[in-house]
């Protein structure tokens, strides 16, 4: 969620006169899912200066990091599978630590959807077979000591590519062969049982977003369980709240309606700058010290809780974007919303606005169904 074409497929999206029409009822809630959580949050490996120190101090800064957010929320979602910079093919060092602190700490359960670079499926990374097995044993493997055992108690889907509706980076072709060559990959290791998918940024009425996903279904494995896919939204940039994305997920299930439709972001800035960045370029509405983060977490975990209460404890599989603050997003540009989604603050404490409210994060979200 790092680019101005994203945020402008986003307000397209909400502007369907469609949303305007459906009902604000929940939709019913998937019967499964790889994950033994309901709800986590986004944590990319660039949320802190962390690019320019070794790998080795990354990884110690990660496990800081999950010390805390593992506090509240047990299942992450990451973006980044290759280190960027060379041409080796190494773990991106976030990742790296992610995975570390998975092995390290097994005591807390972590799960994690592990997303790749936007460029995973080009023809000469995950489109060739060789990389493809090169990048399991890589990316996975030789993180969690070598044990598949230890990869598919931790990594519960894979996702190739991010947004790639909106990207543009690679085609349809790509992402078949990208599909194709992983998943060959992982059963020669030991760990055909996790699934492949991806995340669509503008997944209602869009060509592109369902020639992606028809791809998608025509390599699910029987060994995935039912096909899901994850659609990120995000109501606030038409100053609209819970209501709005309750729409939005009841149109979209409906269109895929022989999918599974998982939630990977879906947030609220406590600040926006709509003279500059991002903010600027997409004329976002202002948001400053409001209440506006408070309320739409509060009202999602609310949405949510009913569903864990009336669905035997499971709810629409979500993460909630971000775990922190990223202010390597627009570091130029304090003010600009992608900098300022935290759920938690530095300390790891939830979030508070300029009003006086705290974030209460449900117990249930920790915990496993």
């Amino acid at each position: 969620m790092c680019w101005p074409m994203k945020r402008l497929v986003w307000l397209l999206t909400l502007a369907c006169p469609l949303l305007a029409t459906l009902p604000a009822a929940a939709a019913g809630v998937p019967s499964s899912s790889p994950f033994d959580y309901n709800v986590g949050v986004t944590y990319d490996s660039w949320m802190q200066s962390w690019i320019a120190y070794s790998r080795e101090d990354t990884v110690k800064f990660v496990a800081q990091d999950l010390d805390k957010i593992t506090s509240h929320f047990k299942m992450i979602h990451t973006y980044h599978d290759a280190a960027v910079g060379t041409s080796e093919l190494l773990v991106d060092p976030g990742t790296l630590g992610v995975l570390t602190y998975a092995k390290d700490h097994p005591d807390k359960g972590l799960q994690v959807f592990l997303g790749t670079n936007e460029d995973a499926a080009t023809s000469a990374k995950l489109g060739s077979l060789d990389y493809a097995k090169k990048w399991v044993q890589t990316i996975l493997l030789d993180p969690m000591g070598g044990s598949a055992k230890s990869v598919l108690s931790t990594v519960k889907a894979i996702g190739i590519g991010n947004e790639i509706d909106a990207q543009g980076v690679f085609n349809v072709h790509d992402f078949n062969a990208a599909l194709r060559n992983l998943t060959e990959a992982m059963r020669e290791a030991g760990l055909g049982a996790i699934p492949l998918t991806t995340t669509i940024a503008n997944i209602s009425h869009n060509a592109p977003a369902k020639a992606f996903v028809d791809a998608l279904g025509s390599n699910w494995q029987g060994t995935w369980g039912a096909k899901f896919v994850f659609a990120n939204n995000f109501p606030w940039m038409q100053g609209k709240g819970v209501d709005a994305f309750k729409s939005w997920y009841d149109g979209a299930q409906s269109e895929y309606s022989s999918w599974n439709l998982f939630i990977g972001e879906t947030g609220y800035p406590y600040q926006s700058d709509p003279s500059k960045g991002f903010d600027h370029d997409q004329k976002f509405p202002s948001v400053s010290g409001g209440t506006g983060e408070f309320t739409y977490a509060t009202d999602m975990f609310n949405w949510l809780g009913e569903q864990y209460s009336a669905n035997n404890h499971r709810t629409i599989p979500t993460f909630m974007f971000s775990g922190f603050d990223e202010p390597r997003k627009q570091p130029s540009v304090p003010g600009c919303s992608e900098n300022h989604y935290g759920l938690l603050t530095a300390s790891g404490a939830p979030m508070h606005d300029t009003a006086g409210h705290t974030l209460v994060i449900p117990d249930w979200v920790g915990q496993r169904r």
